[in-house]
C-alpha cells in the first residue's frame, strides 16, 4: 500500500491514510495545501488502524475533481449507462480516469485549473421506505464532486480499482459540459421561480400566469430564442442553449411537473432552478420583469376575466367541491339545481375549477345576506391540526398547564403562535386568486388580522387536540441520539446507528444533530483531538482521566436516576483565584452542548431565587449551564432543581414545571471553589478540577494549531462523536468514578468554606501530629489569638463545624469527648480512617 501511496505522491496527488470506515485517521487539514512527507506517511502507515489510502482533490493535487457516481442510490439501474453515454457522446470519455468504488459506484477523475468545493449536481427524492426509515431524508445525493476540502477512497485500499484511462487535464469549457452532463440526471429542485406581483385579483378570475402555464406554448418561447430539441422523450424535452458550445445538452422541460430547468451556467437561467412557463416568459421576453410579463400576457389574450354565476351558485358548488363532490357529480347537481341545461352546467362547473384549482381547505363562513366573511374557530382548529400538525402537549400530569407543539413525520417542536400565524399566512397566499364565491387571499387575510386578538389565544388553543406523545427517553442502560441519518443507540455492550423507522418514537426536533455520523466500533481515542484536550486538561493522568470521562458520560446520559441526582462543578486547579481562567471549562461544556440541547447562563450575578431566572428553558432542554460562578454563589438553592425537577417562571406565561425525569441537569462553572459544606452540597456537587495546562500564555489555539469545533473536517467531528459515546459507554458501565481529589482541592474547599486563617491552623496542626487528644477550649483559644479574633468574628460553634469538615474533606476520624478527668473539659482527636 506505501508503494502505491509514493506512486501517487510521485504524480503530485497529495494523499492521506483511512481507516476501514473511510476515515482519515489523523488530522488533514495541512494536506489539503501541502504534500505528506515520506517519514510521515510511513509513521501514519505503520497505524495498526491503517487499512486505506485516500487521494486529496483541489489545487494541492494539481487541480484534481473527482466525480463520485454513488449507484447504490440509483434506483433507475440505468444511471451509469446512460451518464457515460451522454459523456461518450460529448467527446469526453477518453479525457478521464475511472475507478471502481467498493459500494458498486463509479469515481471520474479530471484536472482542471478551475476546481470548486464539494459540489451536488443530481439528486432524487426519497422513495417511501427510505422516509420510513428517516422522515428527515427528502432527497438522496446520487451525483456529486469531490473538489477543495475533499477527498475519495483509492485503490489499493479493499473494494477499489482503476478500470480504464489516464488522469488528463480539462478545459474550462469541458468541465462545465461534463457538470452539465450530471446535472441533467437532477430529479430535484429549489421551489419554482415565482413572481411577487399579484394581477388584479378582481379582474381576472384566472390570471395571464396561470393561464400560460395551462396553455401557452414554452417550448416554441424557447425555440424562438435560440434554444435547440435535441431529444424528446415522454417524460422530457430536452434542450441545447443558444450561442457557441460543444455540450450536447444545456436544459430541460419536464412535462409532468411543467417546468423548465437548465445544467449550464451560461444562460439568464439560474442552475437546478425550477421555472413555470410563466416565469420562462418573464425571463425571456421581460428580461425577469413579472409585472411586465404580466402585461404583455394579458395583452396577447391570456388570462380568463372573472366570470361570476352568482354568489349563490358559487358557494354551493364550492361547498360541495369541498365535500368530495366529483366533476361530473357537481354537473349533475348544477343542472337539478339550478335549471340549466347539461353544457351551461358543464361550463360553470369547469370556469370554476379553473379558477379554484386544487382542493382547498376552508376554515371559514360567509354570510349569505351580507357576505361578509368570518373565521370558523371549529374548523380552524381543524386545519392547523390536519394540514399543520398543531397540538396541545401537558407537559405537567398533575395540571392543566399545557404547551402548544407541532408534530410533523414523527419530531415534535414547542410552537408559538407566531409559528401558527405564520403556517396560516403562508396557507392563505397560496390560494387561488378568487375562490368560494368570489373571495380572495386578501380578503381572507383581512379578517384573519382583523381578529387576531381573538383567534390565537390560549383560550382558543386549550381546545386543540392533546396529544402524549411515545418520546424517545434514555433508559437506564440506554441512551439515545438522534442525528440526521438516524439514531444512535448506545448502551453497555456496543454502540449502534439504528433508523427512525426502527424506534418508532417521536424525537424532539431540536435535538436532532445535523451530522451524519459513523459508528467506530475500533474507535482509537489516541487520534481524536478532543480526547487529547481531556488528556491536558487532567494532567495527563490516568486516574483523572477516567473520572472525567465518567463525568462525561454522566452528562450525556439523559436518563435522570433519582438516586444519582448530581451536579457537575468545573474547578481549577490553583490555590490562588486570581490565577484561574482560560483552562478549557469553556470548551468542555461546548462539547456537551453539541449532543444535549444546553442552554448557558452567566453565573456572575446569576441568582436561582430570582424571578425568572430559568426563562431561557424549555421542554427540549437537556443540560443548563452556569457558567462563571462568582465565588459567593449558594449551591444549596439549586437543591430542588437539581433533585425534583425545573420550575421555570416566564414573563407574562404560566409557570412551567418539568417533572424530575425530562428535566435538564446542572453543571456549573468558576475560577473559584464552590461552597460544598452542606448536606446537599456533599452529595449533589460532583468536583473537577483542570490543570493549568492550558492557560492565557498557553490557549488550545496555540497547543492545535487551530479553532476546535470551527475548524474540523468531518472525519474529526466523527471521531469527536464516538469519543462521547465512548464516554457514555463507560459512564453505564461504571458510574460515575471516586473523584482523585487533590490537596489543591482539599485546601480550597476548606479554604472557601471556613477561610484563610482556619486552613493555615489547620495545616499547621496536621504537620505537627494530631493523634492525640486535645483540650478543645485550649485549641479555640489559641486560633483565636494566633489570628487577633474575638469570640464574634469566629464563634466556638463555627471552629468546631470547621474542625469535622475538614477531617472529612481529607478523610480523617474526628473523635469527641468529656473528660471528666480533666475537669470535664471537651477534648478532641483526629485518626486516619
Amino acid at each position: 500500500m506505501i508503494k502505491e501511496a509514493r506512486h501517487y505522491l510521485k504524480n503530485g496527488l497529495s494523499v492521506i491514510v483511512t481507516d476501514n470506515s473511510k476515515r482519515s485517521l489523523f488530522q488533514w487539514k495541512k494536506y489539503q495545501s501541502e504534500i505528506i512527507t515520506d517519514d510521515d506517511l510511513q509513521q501514519q502507515m505503520a497505524h495498526p488502524k491503517a487499512e486505506g489510502i485516500a487521494i486529496v482533490c483541489g489545487a494541492v493535487s494539481g487541480g484534481l475533481e473527482v466525480i463520485d457516481v454513488d449507484l447504490k442510490n440509483d434506483i433507475t439501474g440505468e444511471l451509469w449507462d446512460k451518464l457515460t453515454a451522454q459523456i461518450q457522446e460529448a467527446g469526453l470519455w477518453n479525457d478521464l480516469k475511472i475507478a471502481k468504488t467498493k459500494s458498486g459506484g463509479y469515481h471520474i477523475f479530471y484536472r482542471c485549473e478551475i476546481v470548486e468545493g464539494n459540489q451536488k449536481l443530481a439528486m432524487r427524492k426519497a422513495t417511501a421506505d427510505e422516509l420510513v426509515s428517516n422522515p428527515q431524508l427528502k432527497q438522496v445525493v446520487v451525483i456529486e464532486t469531490r473538489g477543495e476540502a475533499g477527498y475519495v477512497i483509492a485503490s489499493p485500499t479493499k473494494g477499489y480499482e482503476w478500470v480504464r484511462g489516464t488522469l488528463a487535464v480539462l478545459t474550462v469549457d469541458q468541465r462545465e459540459m461534463l457538470l452539465e452532463v450530471c446535472r441533467s440526471f437532477n430529479e430535484v429542485f429549489d421551489e419554482p421561480i415565482t413572481s411577487t406581483y399579484k394581477t388584479d385579483t378582481k379582474e381576472f378570475g384566472v390570471s395571464p400566469f396561470d393561464d400560460y402555464n395551462s396553455r401557452g406554448n414554452v417550448i416554441g418561447l424557447l425555440i424562438s430564442h435560440g434554444w435547440m430539441v435535441v431529444r424528446e422523450s415522454a417524460d422530457k424535452v430536452v434542450f441545447k442553449r443558444p450561442g457557441t458550445t460543444d455540450s450536447k445538452s444545456s436544459g430541460d422541460y419536464n412535462k409532468k411537473l411543467g417546468w423548465f430547468s437548465v445544467f449550464t451556467t451560461n444562460s439568464c437561467f439560474l442552475p437546478n432552478k425550477a421555472y413555470k412557463p410563466y416565469a420562462v416568459y418573464a425571463m425571456l421576453e421581460c428580461g425577469g420583469d413579472f409585472k411586465e410579463a404580466a402585461r404583455k400576457l394579458s395583452a396577447e389574450g391570456y388570462g380568463e376575466k372573472r366570470q361570476s354565476f352568482g354568489a349563490k351558485l358559487e358557494r354551493e358548488v364550492f361547498k360541495r367541491k369541498q365535500d368530495g363532490m366529483s366533476r361530473d357529480e357537481l354537473v349533475t347537481y348544477v343542472v337539478q339545481s339550478h335549471q340549466k341545461n347539461i353544457k351551461e352546467a358543464q361550463d360553470i362547473v369547469e370556469t370554476l375549477d379553473r379558477q379554484w384549482g386544487d382542493r382547498i381547505c376552508t376554515f371559514w363562513d360567509i354570510d349569505e345576506k351580507s357576505r361578509a366573511i368570518s373565521i370558523n374557530r371549529n374548523k380552524m382548529m381543524r386545519f392547523l391540526r390536519d394540514t399543520g400538525g398543531f397540538f396541545i402537549y401537558f407537559y405537567d400530569k398533575t395540571s392543566t398547564l399545557f404547551k402548544l407543539v407541532r408534530l410533523q413525520d414523527g419530531f415534535i417542536e414547542e410552537s408559538s403562535t407566531q409559528q401558527v400565524k405564520e403556517f396560516l399566512k403562508s396557507y392563505i397566499n397560496g390560494l387561488p386568486d378568487s375562490f368560494d364565491g368570489g373571495v380572495t387571499p386578501d380578503d381572507l387575510l383581512e379578517v384573519l388580522l382583523k381578529g387576531s386578538g381573538t383567534y390565537f389565544q390560549d383560550s382558543f388553543f386549550e381546545f386543540f387536540d392533546a396529544i402524549d406523545p411515545d418520546f424517545l427517553r434514555s433508559e437506564k442502560d440506554k441512551q439515545y441520539f438522534p442525528f440526521k441519518n438516524g439514531v444512535v443507540v448506545i448502551s453497555r455492550d456496543d454502540v449502534k446507528l439504528k433508523t427512525y423507522g426502527d424506534l418508532k418514537r417521536v424525537v424532539w426536533k431540536n435535538r436532532v444533530v445535523p451530522f451524519d455520523v459513523t459508528i467506530d466500533q475500533d474507535f482509537d481515542i489516541s487520534l481524536c483531538e478532543y480526547a487529547n484536550f481531556i488528556d491536558k486538561i487532567c494532567g495527563d493522568d490516568d486516574e483523572r482521566k477516567k473520572y472525567c470521562w465518567s463525568i462525561i458520560g454522566y452528562l450525556l446520559h439523559t436518563y435522570k436516576d433519582a438516586a444519582k441526582p448530581y451536579a457537575i462543578i468545573l474547578a481549577e486547579e490553583t490555590d490562588n483565584d486570581k490565577d484561574g481562567g482560560g483552562t478549557g471549562k469553556g470548551i468542555f461544556v461546548k462539547a456537551i452542548s453539541q449532543l444535549l440541547r444546553t442552554v448557558k447562563l452567566d453565573g456572575k450575578n446569576f441568582k436561582i431565587d430570582k424571578s425568572f431566572a430559568l426563562q431561557r428553558v424549555t421542554l427540549d432542554t437537556q443540560l443548563i449551564s452556569i457558567e462563571d460562578c462568582d465565588k459567593g454563589i449558594d449551591f444549596e438553592k439549586f437543591n430542588s432543581q437539581i433533585t425534583e425537577g425545573s420550575t421555570i417562571e416566564k414573563k407574562n406565561k404560566d409557570e412551567l414545571f418539568i417533572d424530575y425525569k425530562d428535566s435538564p441537569k446542572f453543571i456549573f462553572s468558576t475560577n473559584y471553589m464552590i461552597n460544598l459544606k452542606g448536606n446537599h452540597g456533599k452529595r449533589r456537587g460532583r468536583v473537577f478540577e483542570f490543570t493549568p495546562f492550558f492557560n492565557p500564555a498557553n490557549t488550545p489555539l496555540d497547543y492545535f494549531g487551530h479553532l476546535m469545533f470551527d475548524e474540523w473536517d468531518n472525519d474529526e467531528w466523527n471521531r469527536f462523536y464516538n469519543f462521547l459515546f465512548f464516554c457514555c459507554s463507560i459512564y453505564m458501565i461504571n458510574g460515575i468514578k471516586q473523584p482523585p481529589h487533590t490537596d489543591r482541592l482539599k485546601r480550597k474547599q476548606i479554604k472557601v468554606n471556613y477561610g484563610d486563617e482556619f486552613l493555615e491552623y489547620f495545616t499547621d496542626m496536621m504537620s505537627n501530629g494530631h493523634i492525640n487528644w486535645h483540650q478543645f477550649g485550649t485549641e479555640y483559644s489559641a486560633f483565636l489569638n494566633q489570628n487577633d479574633f474575638e469570640k464574634k468574628d469566629y464563634s466556638n460553634k463555627r471552629f468546631k463545624k470547621a474542625m469535622q469538615d475538614s477531617c472529612d474533606v481529607y478523610g480523617y476520624k474526628y473523635e469527641s469527648r468529656r473528660n471528666t478527668q480533666n475537669g470535664n473539659h471537651v477534648e478532641f482527636r483526629i485518626l486516619s480512617n
